[in-house]
């Protein structure tokens, strides 16, 4: 996408703070919630690609209560907790047309792509703050990496996903998803000895000093949560903006091997979780296809490395639709 199109974009999120609450399988009922309209039958949603979501035990659960076996919208927001964890969503951008490298953007084309943001609520800062944070780094977050694409106006992003549209044809490709906040706690963790635990002093890790029990316990008792969820809310999050607030009615997203060859990632390069390109948009009901997006093709008439790349392969794509 061209600056002026993603300036315009991110205008579409009501407002700068929008909480987001998210609970585990939350994905299934706001799929099913698109689908159904003002309510549907239960054999029409296993005659739908929707069929698997009724597999899950919040679904499972609320089909028994349902005498007549006809879901509607009432129904399945009568399936929510009472206590989802809280997030915030904001936009950024991504991307230099001017100092453009694919290999470096990650980019399927050469632009700029819209960057929704997963952020952390207030009451996971206050914990995180306590324990690892000094003032001065607050408002970038240790976890952060700040050449990437990240919140950096006091709120901590938990993930991001990268988005391509072209909103004259209703389409958008999911570019990536990701976490640098779990990837680098992690990393920090496999740098910490079994007996640095029993010592009272901090220690020494890439973003400062910081005490063994209390990095434990942020991660073990505040991050745990967060562990198990994050790519499905990513993902939710992000179908969710797409439909209500644009109204793309086609949602690309890359297969492993596909963005491995259209993004130019080298042999040595780390790469990103395979399950993010296979498990994931599986489980988001996304259909295989060999029909990618029409602008990635366009591109290629200006573009001599999309050009020889479609010729070489015939690349497989998920879509949702709807």
């Amino acid at each position: 996408m061209n600056t002026a199109t993603v300036n315009y974009l991110m205008e579409k999120l009501p407002s700068k703070r929008q909480v987001y609450y998210y609970f585990k399988d939350r994905y299934a009922l706001d799929l099913l919630n698109d689908h159904i309209g003002e309510g549907m039958s239960v054999s029409e949603i296993k005659k739908s690609p929707l069929k698997p979501l009724l597999n899950k035990p919040l679904l499972k659960n609320l089909l028994s209560s349902i005498k007549d076996q006809r879901v509607t919208p009432s129904d399945l927001i009568s399936a929510w907790p009472t206590q989802p964890e809280a997030f915030t969503l904001s936009l950024g951008s991504w991307g230099d047309p001017n100092d453009w490298s694919r290999n470096y953007d990650q980019m399927g084309r050469k632009g700029k792509n819209l960057v929704l943001q997963l952020n952390f609520s207030n009451r996971h800062d206050a914990v995180y703050k306590k324990l690892i944070s000094k003032e001065d780094d607050f408002d970038e977050g240790v976890f952060n990496s700040s050449c990437h694409p990240v919140h950096n106006k006091g709120r901590l992003t938990l993930a991001w996903a990268r988005i391509d549209i072209d909103l004259k044809n209703n389409v958008a490709l999911i570019e990536e998803i990701q976490s640098d906040w779990l990837r680098e706690v992690r990393s920090d963790l496999s740098d910490i000895k079994p007996q640095d635990y029993f010592q009272r002093d901090p220690i020494q890790l890439w973003f400062g000093e910081v005490s063994p029990k209390r990095l434990k316990y942020y991660v073990e008792r505040i991050l745990a949560p967060y562990w198990k969820l994050w790519d499905e809310a990513m993902m939710a999050a992000t179908i969710q903006f797409l439909r209500q607030n644009l109204g793309i009615s086609k949602i690309y997203y890359y297969t492993f091997e596909t963005g491995r060859h259209l993004k130019d990632f080298g042999r040595n390069e780390q790469l990103p979780p395979k399950s993010l390109y296979t498990k994931l948009p599986k489980k988001f009901c996304f259909k295989l296809t060999q029909e990618g997006p029409e602008f990635l093709k366009k591109a290629a008439a200006k573009d001599n490395f999309l050009k020889c790349k479609f010729k070489l392969y015939d690349f497989d794509w998920f879509l949702l639709e709807g």
